[in-house]
């Protein structure tokens, strides 16, 4: 027996489950999941590779589409690392057809392999009725207890079933689609039937949805071949769809798009592609919602979080015109394009109005790709440069930037007892930016009802010339805090001065909000993993420093914005 834990799925942990599957699968029960195996799996594996044992691994994928390919090259790359040339993999595609998932997984036990890889729901239901004695590893599971029909499931499936979940929180994402439509009165459910844990993760948003007053109705469709007729009913009867983590839709994002995009219809998909309780999307979306309607625009973005997220080729997250471009040129680039736009507009073969917004994160901007923002600033083109601020190097490892503030722990700067983390306080880019004397400059971030950043997103986007957003976006793997603690860190930030909310109109300072009583600095440090050291005993002065440095920080912008 062994527990399997509602985590996100990941590929290399997967791969150490299976490590441990092989070398005592029918041992004693495991009160850890899979996942936490690494240590006495690569142990295991060791000791196995010595004794020169070969293993043989039945992988059945239900479909190819990026995730499922994603974790079984993780999971074979992973097997591979700890055992070398004794391990032989028999990789099979079901080709999205739950009966050939069947024929694959009896072979499997024909043939007498040593582990079977069960990719997918219906991949893991077939390997369920093949075998109760060869060691089974599922993964891109949503929930065991439904895919395996157990009643009063625990998290411990037993036997010889083990596995990784990627069930999300089904709560937040309805909860997700009322904060950001909330004019949607009717939400289509498009799902494939003949996945159980589909069905699951549609039945419990639509009773999400109608605790909230939205009518939901699901739409199944039984295979691909049926995909577009019944996405094309649910896009013209709703005001937007919801999608599960359903392996045939993933599949076929295509046929989705096709309808959805020039519709204009929203869709929201129950796979996450950032962190959960990441700022960057957040910043993105409530940037761009500050476009009108009718307006298009060119959306530039660097190498990060965000890049990786938001484009997996062919497709984008974005409706508009997207480029990726180099980490250290998107404002060049856009500068370029921009330069381009009105070449082509006074020779009359662009017609319309056009944005030109890139976003960067705060390491690249302050630091890598600096040179490529004072440039358009300067030099006046009409573009809203938007720095996603994390404070950190977040997509490379955490590693410490120039806007890390001080005392923060990251792993150029970690804490020990010589280096108390970072030694140098915090850049202030948006005061640099600002002497730039450039139309319009902001600073802002995720509190109450968006109001705030949705205002002077589109002050930027509509006044003439260059413009600069610099938004407060934490990060839950750099930070160290609970997803869910986001927007209370947030709101942390700006009450105790540690990120004021202002702007520059024209060279004119403006305070965005004052707080009526400002709390004391060590609340919003408290929240935060990364500062954790600082409350030991003795570290009473580090505490004290911070406090110190925003006091001042804040009546330097007081005097800004009064003089």
């Amino acid at each position: 027996m062994r527990k399997i834990t509602r985590r996100s799925f990941l590929a290399a942990a997967a791969a150490c489950g299976a490590a441990a599957a092989l070398t005592a699968c029918g041992g004693s029960s495991a009160s850890s999941a899979a996942a936490s195996s690494a240590a006495p799996a690569s142990s295991a594996a060791a000791s196995a590779a010595a004794d020169g044992q070969k293993f043989t691994i039945g992988i059945c994928q239900l479909v190819q589409h990026a995730a499922l390919d994603a974790a079984t090259q993780g999971f074979e790359d992973a097997l591979t690392a700890s055992f070398g040339e004794n391990v032989t993999f028999d990789f099979q595609n079901a080709q999205g057809d739950s009966a050939t998932c069947a024929t694959i997984t009896n072979g499997f036990v024909s043939s007498g392999v040593d582990l079977i890889m069960a990719n997918a729901t219906p991949a893991l239901q077939a390997a369920q009725s093949a075998t109760n004695s060869i060691p089974v590893l599922g993964t891109s599971v949503t929930e065991y207890g439904v895919a395996l029909g157990l009643t009063d499931f625990d998290g411990t499936v037993g036997g010889n079933i083990s596995g990784t979940s990627d069930l999300a929180p089904l709560d937040q994402q309805a909860e997700m689609i009322v904060e950001w439509m909330p004019e949607a009165k009717k939400v289509g459910l498009l799902y494939c039937s003949a996945e159980a844990n589909s069905q699951y993760q549609v039945d419990e948003v639509q009773k999400y949805l109608e605790e909230k007053g939205v009518t939901a109705t699901q739409y199944a469709f039984s295979d691909s071949n049926d995909l577009s007729s019944v996405c094309q009913k649910a896009a013209d009867e709703n005001d937007a769809l919801y999608v599960p983590t359903d392996n045939t839709v993933a599949a076929n994002t295509g046929i989705v798009d096709g309808i959805c995009r020039p519709a204009k219809q929203p869709v929201f998909a129950g796979e996450e592609g950032l962190c959960a309780g990441c700022g960057a999307g957040i910043a993105v979306r409530g940037v761009l919602r500050a476009l009108r309607e009718e307006d298009r625009a060119v959306v530039g973005n660097a190498t990060g979080c965000l890049e990786v997220s938001s484009f997996l080729y062919p497709y984008t997250a974005y409706e508009d015109s997207s480029i990726h471009t180099a980490f250290e040129s998107a404002g060049a680039t856009l500068s370029g394009v921009e330069a381009a736009y009105n070449a082509l507009k006074r020779k009359g073969q662009v017609k319309g109005e056009v944005k030109f917004i890139t976003f960067g994160g705060d390491g690249g901007t302050n630091d890598i790709r600096f040179q490529a923002l004072p440039g358009p600033m300067e030099r006046g083109h009409d573009l809203t440069y938007v720095c996603y601020d994390n404070e950190a190097y977040m997509n490379t490892g955490i590693q410490r930037s120039s806007p890390t503030p001080r005392f923060a722990k990251a792993t150029p700067s970690p804490v020990g007892t010589v280096v108390p983390g970072k030694t140098q306080n915090k850049k202030n880019l948006t005061d640099i930016i600002a002497a730039h004397n450039v139309p319009y400059v902001a600073q802002t971030t995720f509190i109450g009802n968006f109001r705030d950043l949705y205002t002077k997103a589109q002050k930027a986007i509509y006044t003439p010339g260059p413009s600069f957003l610099n938004i407060m976006a934490p990060c839950p793997r750099g930070w160290e805090y609970p997803a869910e603690k986001l927007p209370e860190i947030c709101k942390l930030a700006v009450e105790t001065c540690v990120w004021p909310l202002f702007e520059v109109i024209d060279g004119v300072w403006h305070l965005s909000y004052e707080p009526k009583n400002k709390r004391p600095v060590e609340e919003y440090l408290r929240l935060q993993g990364r500062f954790r050291h600082m409350f030991k005993p003795g570290n009473e002065w580090m505490i004290e420093a911070a406090q110190q440095n925003v006091d001042e920080n804040w009546e330097k912008l007081l005097a800004k914005c009064q003089g």
